[in-house]
């Protein structure tokens, strides 16, 4: 048999028993897979800020009549202003509620924050952050939105909603208030997108509009008769909507078909213990659409690659503990003036840049990891590997990386994996963007792991065996 490719390029599926998977990877993890198949590692987090709480940060809000970032941690507030990081807090006395997910929406003057109580708003001119006083202003809310110069709330344990005066979010009429009539339950969550109004249920998803009447109708025939397990997972790109819906299903809505997208790692969130606190969050970085889907009680989080359709897994190596967590972020924005990508951290009240110029998680070690199905090409008579090459992004040497090595191991027939092999990516490397094993034995099918943790970029490209299949 001539050279052949190892199938170690292109997405991972994660729902089949590896044993019974041969042309498809099994894992792809601190990965993401790029425009050529290519598997590149993920993007690293430097500390930027520190708000100081020890908390998570619960929100961040790119703020852009104001050319500033909003920032979330512990029921605090703050603005910041410019690139370096520069900080004043909005709140006093009057904060949100603590480690809760929060809602913000902005008309250009004013903003508004809320996330179960009442609603926090600050403007581009007092600054300061206050609570709606009007009496008729709902007090128990966890999601809003602007839309023609109303404020949208929803009404917390109902199906209802309430909107404001046109115009003035601070006036508010008790008989303004509405129901998602169509499949009537639980409003969960309320969003705008392409100048629509969309209510995000526990049995429906309602699509409304501005009728310039009431002022507010449904959208006939616009309602998907599928609900959301989480909140926290809604967001939306390039006119679709992503959310995970009752079923523990993530889905796309596409115009307004809901669309299944998990299906390689349904069975992998069917196992989770615990969905409703789920978050879901789309990362627009290095040219992707990365929806990053953290499951916190489980501590895991899965990576969906939007425009390439593909799922990986993204972690963070826990030194002291000696296990992988869940991946640090816990909120993203992106702060358009300065080109940064912004992360806040699930627990320590850190704001972190996100950067491919980035090899590490704050000092920690990034654990990239690829691993193939049980490979056979085609036959299952006994073959001889005679060697392997691998096509790699040739690395970049640093001080502290001196000879930057990517970790090869395999195993036969689902036995017990062989020794590491290390092999050189960087300048010491003896072909380049190429490195070679010679003389690996034989097998009938064939599980490849290709690992690499050094703080430096890493990219494999694919993977060629020279194999002989033996007479039987």
């Amino acid at each position: 048999m001539p050279s052949v490719k190892i199938p170690i390029t292109g997405p991972a599926y994660s729902n089949i028993d590896g044993q019974t998977l041969d042309e498809r990877s099994i894992e792809v993890r601190n990965l993401y897979i790029n425009e050529a198949d290519y598997s590149e590692k993920r993007a690293g987090l430097l500390e930027w800020i520190d708000l100081g709480t020890n908390r998570s940060v619960d929100a961040l809000y790119w703020w852009d009549a104001q050319n500033s970032m909003l920032a979330v941690s512990a029921g605090r507030v703050w603005k910041i202003t410019d690139r370096t990081g520069t900080k004043v807090e909005l709140t006093a006395s009057e904060k949100l509620l603590v480690g809760q997910r929060v809602s913000i929406a902005d008309n250009g003057a004013t903003v508004a924050l809320a996330n179960g109580g009442k609603i926090l708003t600050s403007t581009t001119t007092a600054g300061a952050a206050a609570y709606l006083t009007d009496a008729d202003a709902p007090t128990v809310v966890t999601h809003v939105a602007f839309i023609d110069q109303y404020l949208i709330a929803n009404v917390v344990g109902s199906g209802s909603f309430q909107i404001s005066e046109v115009g003035d979010l601070t006036t508010w009429r008790a008989i303004d208030i509405f129901t998602a009539e169509s499949n009537p339950d639980v409003i969960k969550a309320i969003e705008t997108g392409l100048g629509e109004i969309v209510f995000f249920g526990t049995k429906s998803i309602e699509f409304w509009a501005n009728d310039g009447v009431t002022p507010f109708s449904r959208i006939n025939q616009a309602t998907i008769e599928r609900g959301i397990i989480s909140p926290g997972t809604i967001d939306f790109a390039e006119d679709r909507w992503i959310c995970m819906d009752e079923f523990r299903a993530v889905i796309e809505i596409r115009g307004r078909t809901p669309v299944n997208v998990s299906q390689p790692v349904d069975a992998i969130i069917q196992s989770m213990l615990q969905v409703d606190t789920a978050i879901g969050q789309i990362y627009r970085t290095d040219g992707h659409l990365l929806y990053v889907l953290t499951f916190p009680q489980d501590r895991r989080t899965l990576v969906y690659n939007m425009r390439k359709q593909d799922w990986t897994e993204w972690d963070y190596l826990d030194l002291d503990a000696g296990i992988r967590q869940r991946f640090r972020g816990n909120a993203y924005a992106y702060a358009r003036k300065w080109n940064l990508h912004l992360v806040g951290d699930h627990s320590n009240g850190k704001i972190y840049t996100s950067s491919k110029a980035i090899y590490n998680d704050d000092g920690n070690p990034i654990g990239c990891r690829r691993r193939t199905g049980f490979v056979s090409h085609g036959t299952f008579q006994e073959k001889e590997c005679r060697n392997v090459w691998f096509r790699v992004k040739q690395s970049v040497a640093t001080a502290g990386v001196p000879n930057p090595q990517m970790m090869v191991r395999y195993r036969n027939s689902n036995g017990a994996w062989g020794p590491e092999r290390w092999l050189n990516v960087g300048p010491a490397g003896d072909d380049g963007n190429l490195v070679r094993l010679n003389q690996l034995g034989q097998y009938r099918t064939r599980q490849w792991e290709v690992a690499f943790t050094d703080d430096t970029p890493f990219v494999l490209a694919d993977a060629e065996e020279e194999v002989e299949v033996l007479e039987s």
